[in-house]
């Protein structure tokens, strides 16, 4: 149980470094990333695409606590909770085209992953307390 609060911090922090080294790269790199896939003259795909890839950089770290904190809610066996996380996120996806997409267009499309990795963090933060504290009662 000790180890896993010292994994939690440690990967966080990569995560979090990792986000602001990737958000860095695409703000300096999109526009030229952009142009591996598409022709310099088709301006509106290369601004929409700078548009969708900052979107989401902007929120790699929440993706980043996506990542870890699922992994370790499996990790110690309950496995339940990370699908209930990925159900979040669906629910999350669908409000936001549902009802955002229609009313900001594009823009609301290119915030729907982040807000899928929101609402997948404001379950599994409290689901890895929960799961930890269970564990510990079981465990003495």
């Amino acid at each position: 149980l000790e180890r896993l609060g010292k994994g939690l911090k440690a990967a966080t922090v990569l995560g979090f470094i990792y986000s602001l080294i990737a958000l860095a790269v695409l703000y300096f790199f999109g526009e030229p990333l952009n142009l591996l896939f598409v022709s310099a003259s088709e301006t509106e795909v290369i601004a929409n695409s700078q548009q969708f890839l900052l979107a989401n950089a902007l929120f790699y770290f929440p993706l980043a606590l996506v990542n870890i904190v699922r992994f370790l809610i499996q990790g110690m066996g309950f496995s339940g909770f990370a699908m209930i996380a990925g159900l979040c996120e669906m629910v999350a996806r669908t409000l936001v085209g549902l009802v955002f997409v229609p009313i900001l267009g594009f823009t609301a499309a290119c915030f729907a992953s982040p807000t899928a990795w929101i609402f997948a963090d404001a379950f599994l933060i409290p689901a890895f307390f929960y799961t930890r504290n269970r564990l510990k009662k079981q465990m003495s």
